[in-house]
């Protein structure tokens, strides 16, 4: 059953889908609460008057027993002044609709220490929905007070699932990369590429970033993820920087760099010439020049002296 929650709780308390571990003390005892959601979200494509059944896992890998309630929120984002991307999980929108159509089985869900416990759900789409995305946030939240079977904690952590659904019918893909670049000299590793892009379209839109490296004068690349390109979703409306990065870089050398960008049906894609050169060493060959400069000119003075 879908519980109502303090908008200004889930706030605070939603740090992201994924491992969050927290500790409290209570004297002479501390007792430490760890868990993680599975998976950490859904891509589902529904059709008006269809009824989606789905479930979730939560492994709790603490010291204690943990008694967590349920609730599904909005999940929406848009961009600051500067264009940031920033997600949001308390404003209602026509993309979040979906939580009203949601309920969960359960209000509490006690997880034993080293245990799972599933989380069952289910999405009943209205035969007037209208088609695009409509996305929520599925979390399960740590109880504070005591229980005798769950421990009791002093802050509020919600972590889950989101759901990025796609409701059939008038969608629209549309999308555009407004600029992808590659710095062309550093003093230190990493090597990057950022890129700025936009969805214009009415769903969500998963953006895939390819690095690749090759030194100089050719060769195999040094590094390149095309097998595993790093990714971003977008939701509607949105726009959103990235940075792809080799850590990993040499220090110092002279390198091909190729970034590529798709999103939707767009493609960026472009190469440049990148430097790696420490200050030291930009020092040294300074030093080198003047030194250099400083005996020439001695000598030309020699010169005329031995002639005078």
């Amino acid at each position: 059953m879908k519980k109502h929650l303090s908008k200004f709780v889930i706030a605070l308390g939603i740090l992201s889908a994924g491992i969050i571990g927290i500790s409290h003390s209570d004297n002479a005892q501390a007792t430490t609460i760890s868990l993680q959601v599975v998976p950490s979200y859904f891509d589902l494509k529904l059709k008006p008057g269809e009824v989606y059944n789905g479930t979730f896992t939560v492994t709790n890998d603490g010291s204690g027993d943990v008694k967590l309630s349920t609730n599904a929120s909005p999940y929406t984002a848009k961009n600051d002044e500067e264009n940031n991307y920033k997600v949001d999980f308390t404003t209602e929108s026509e993309r979040s609709m979906i939580t009203r159509w949601t309920t969960l089985s359960d209000d509490d869900v006690i997880v034993k220490k080293g245990e799972q416990a599933e989380v069952s759900f289910s999405i009943t789409v209205p035969q007037d929905a209208p088609g695009g995305g409509q996305y929520e946030f599925l979390s399960v939240m740590s109880s504070s007070g005591s229980s005798e079977e769950g421990i009791s904690i002093g802050q509020n952590v919600a972590i889950g699932s989101v759901i990025y659904a796609t409701i059939e019918g008038e969608t629209r893909r549309e999308a555009s990369i407004i600029s992808n670049d590659i710095q062309g000299f550093y003093f230190n590793p990493p090597i990057s590429a950022t890129s700025f892009i936009e969805n214009k379209g009415n769903i969500h839109a998963t953006a895939s970033y390819i690095l690749r490296v090759f030194p100089f004068f050719g060769g195999e690349s040094l590094y390149n993820n095309e097998d595993n390109p790093e990714k971003q979703t977008l939701l509607p409306g949105t726009k959103r920087y990235y940075t792809a990065k080799w850590d990993n870089a040499p220090a110092i050398g002279i390198y091909r760099v190729e970034s590529e960008v798709k999103i939707f049906d767009e493609v960026s894609k472009i190469e440049k010439l990148v430097i790696i050169c420490p200050m030291w060493v930009l020092i040294l060959i300074g030093v080198f020049i003047l030194a250099v400069i400083f005996w020439i000119i001695s000598r030309a003075k020699s010169r005329k002296k031995a002639e005078a």
